[in-house]
């Protein structure tokens, strides 16, 4: 009986485990602005770039972009009162060769431009119609030396891509694969770690049915080639994540996982993508999705997001992990 508990326990744990011997990872989120000066965001990211925190979004009361910058997401500073491009959601924001890249998002309807900036104020076109086709939702990431934008969907899940694309310049792509092998899917995280190009989460389709939710990993050396490491992944399905890496791990930071499951503010983490550790079951933040992650000072970053169906946040939270021995 003992023993057909313990093969129990390890079937239901699998994939979750300890820290080392020894180790404890600690987090002491901190609640840096309670409301910040933009309007409350959701589907807009931030980024680190040249030791500031940058958010390109909206005003309260007002329609135009605004450039906003921070060192420590208290006091804000508006770095341009507006941009080039119109008003926009869910595009991808990276830094890149010492510049900051924005492609895609969504205005009345979806866009396949680069846009690329120097100093995070003046921004110039670099691709008027890329050859990838017009969408919102990709995930973006830094890999091998070149920029890699990976799936998306044309208009709130009508169309839902599973290609790869890469670029040097932002000017110039190349078409990686028009079919990585995982599903379809819009509201996922790309990551670059441990010399490969990772994809976690994710929504099919619908994005309140939570069977279109995606709780899978995928990894890849080249962009090309994908191998699923864990499905199903030991948190639950979720779009909407925050997904980053430092001090040598991924972390995976809240979520939506549709109606049953709803939003999370739970924190994983792991050091190979095989094993996972669960940190934090509830984060002192409010669940959310579409929240924006970044990393500066070696610290872990939260902006904003849905909190419900008509409330959305304009908080940040930092927090510094600590490993103790």
């Amino acid at each position: 009986m003992a023993s057909a508990l313990a093969i129990l326990f390890s079937l239901l744990t699998a994939g979750v485990c300890d820290m080392p011997t020894g180790e404890q990872t600690e987090l002491n989120w901190q609640q840096a602005c309670l409301q910040c000066p933009w309007a409350p965001q959701v589907l807009v990211p931030i980024v680190a770039f040249k030791n500031h925190i940058w958010l390109i979004g909206t005003s309260p009361g007002r329609e135009t972009n605004r450039i906003w910058s921070s060192t420590n997401a208290n006091d804000w500073k508006v770095e341009a009162k507006d941009t080039p491009f119109h008003q926009r959601i869910a595009y991808a924001l990276l830094e890149y060769k010492e510049r900051l890249y924005l492609t895609g998002g969504k205005e009345t309807m979806s866009k396949n431009d680069v846009w690329a900036s120097e100093d995070g104020v003046t921004w110039s076109q670099v691709c008027n119609g890329a050859p990838w086709k017009a969408r919102c939702g990709h995930a973006s990431t830094v890999f091998q030396g070149s920029m890699f934008l990976l799936g998306g969907t044309e208009l709130l899940g009508a169309k839902v891509f599973a290609d790869v694309w890469s670029s040097k310049d932002g000017k110039h792509w190349t078409c990686v694969t028009d079919d990585a092998g995982w599903a379809p899917r819009y509201g996922h995280a790309a990551l670059s770690f441990d010399g490969k190009l990772w994809v976690v989460g994710g929504s099919r389709h619908d994005i309140d049915d939570e069977s279109q939710r995606n709780e899978d990993l995928w990894y890849s050396v080249n962009g090309k080639d994908w191998m699923n490491v864990r499905e199903p992944a030991p948190w639950a399905p979720r779009a909407g994540l925050g997904a980053l890496t430092l001090h040598d791990r991924m972390w995976i930071i809240g979520g939506y996982g549709g109606f049953s499951v709803g939003k999370t503010n739970d924190v994983w983490e792991s050091r190979d993508g095989q094993e996972w550790h669960l940190l934090e079951q509830s984060s002192p933040w409010k669940p959310r999705s579409y929240h924006a992650v970044t990393v500066l000072d070696s610290r872990l970053w939260i902006a904003g997001g849905r909190i419900d169906v008509d409330r959305i946040a304009s908080d940040v939270w930092v927090s510094e992990p600590i490993t103790r021995e």
